[in-house]
């Protein structure tokens, strides 16, 4: 079984070969969205907490990443992977789920804590 994420490049399949944890301001993380497709930004802060739309709690230990000109994810983009590139550029790390955007800004909520926090497993190809 092979593990995917749909690319808009020339490689229109990347395989998922691992985990992986962020763990640096400025690291360079992509997401492959249903709206934006494959967009990429940098990772801006770490530990964040962002409310609910409709004010019913908050999520915490989000990362936020982006550009400082431009947006990287759309509404329809929320629960989307995100993750970095190895250096083939066909295989990828996954490193979270895109939670939502916040003009340029984005958020995604860790891997680990997502692994952390349920009772899911990462499977990987």
């Amino acid at each position: 079984m092979v593990t995917i994420i749909r690319s808009n490049g020339q490689n229109s399949e990347l395989i998922i070969k691992e985990g992986r944890k962020v763990a640096s301001y400025g690291a360079h993380v992509c997401k492959s969205g249903l709206i934006t497709r494959v967009t990429c930004g940098f990772v801006k802060a770490f530990i964040t907490v962002s409310t609910r739309k409709n004010g019913a709690g908050m999520i915490e230990n989000l990362i936020y990443y982006g550009k400082d000109t431009s947006e990287i994810s759309s509404g329809g983009d929320s629960r989307c992977p995100v993750f970095t590139y190895s250096r083939d550029l066909i295989t990828v790390g996954l490193v979270g789920i895109h939670v939502k955007r916040l003009t340029v800004i984005s958020e995604y909520l860790p891997l680990e804590v997502i692994l952390n926090r349920s009772d899911v497993e990462l499977v990987v190809s």
